[in-house]
């Protein structure tokens, strides 16, 4: 399975045996604000202040969680999943020249890893998933997918912005 970043509007999707099954778009190139189908479920996140710290989650215009940054250690997601169960989910950096990220849920089992790889003929940047926990939902896997894809793009953007000034 890998993430592909997709021309305009900075969204990506989810590929698996070239089938998509996953296309996150964003409102436009500026926004922060994304969105998918996710089976009958709309979900949206969007950032909730100025400093984009923490992003709420809505499915179906219903405020379900939030991702919450620390720019000095792992980001938080926290969604009430489909049988409404609220689940916390812990995604960490690891590596300092070559960057990779855990998943972890609340116990630190490890769901899965995001390898990012830069695309440099199409100056994209993709993810490739590894070490993926079996047994888990689709839909709940779909979720985590469209939520980790998102926090890592935005970290990126935050911290080339931050190289930059």
């Amino acid at each position: 399975m890998n993430i592909t970043s997709t021309s305009g509007k900075k969204g990506f999707v989810l590929v698996h045996d070239e089938q998509i099954l996953l296309d996150v778009r964003y409102t436009n190139w500026f926004s922060n604000k994304a969105f998918a189908d996710i089976g009958p479920t709309y979900i949206e996140v969007k950032p909730k202040g100025f400093w984009g710290k923490i992003f709420n989650i809505y499915k179906n215009g219903i405020e379900k969680g939030k991702i919450d940054f620390n720019w000095r250690g792992p980001m938080t997601l926290t969604f009430n999943d489909e049988w409404d169960i609220e689940r916390i989910f812990i995604l960490k950096p690891k590596g300092v020249l070559k960057k990779q990220f855990e998943l972890t849920d609340e116990k630190e089992n490890i769901i899965f890893v995001v390898n990012p790889s830069f695309d440099w003929r199409r100056f994209k940047q993709n993810f490739d998933l590894v070490e993926i926990r079996e047994n888990y939902h689709e839909n709940t896997l779909m979720e985590l997918v469209f939520y980790v894809g998102y926090a890592i793009k935005v970290y990126f953007a935050k911290q080339s912005a931050a190289a930059a000034a």
